[in-house]
């Protein structure tokens, strides 16, 4: 009922004040990677998946995950991209975003000018 609302914008007809079961997750958080969740108090459901409804990824756990999960590989990155000059990161993500704005162009077959290009890199 609860992705029924959210899928079509429409509210049942429902009387939903009756419920008084705990919240339940929407997503099993022992098979799937999830968040802390937001509550739905009409349907009684913690929205737990990352991101909203509208566009929610879906990770399922696995060992390859789980063994990653474990490693803090984010953590790791983080650290890794803190320990770099702010300069040589500074230039790196620079390049990455020109590279990234001159993909996008190809790939519509535009040639985008010098000051569009250093516009985007300037956000």
């Amino acid at each position: 009922m609860f992705l029924y609302e959210a899928f079509t914008k429409r509210q049942l007809a429902s009387n939903t004040s009756q419920l008084k079961a705990n919240y339940l997750p929407l997503f099993d958080p022992d098979v799937y990677i999830t968040t802390e969740g937001v509550r739905n108090s009409r349907w009684r459901i913690l929205w737990n998946g990352i991101g909203n409804i509208d566009y929610c990824v879906i990770v399922r756990k696995t060992d390859v995950m789980n063994a990653f999960i474990e490693e803090n590989l984010l953590e790791q990155v983080e650290n890794f991209a803190k320990s770099l000059p702010i300069n040589l990161l500074n230039r790196t993500l620079a390049w990455a975003y020109l590279d990234e704005t001159r993909n996008s162009y190809a790939i519509e077959k535009e040639a985008p000018t010098t000051d569009k290009l250093n516009r985007f890199v300037e956000l």
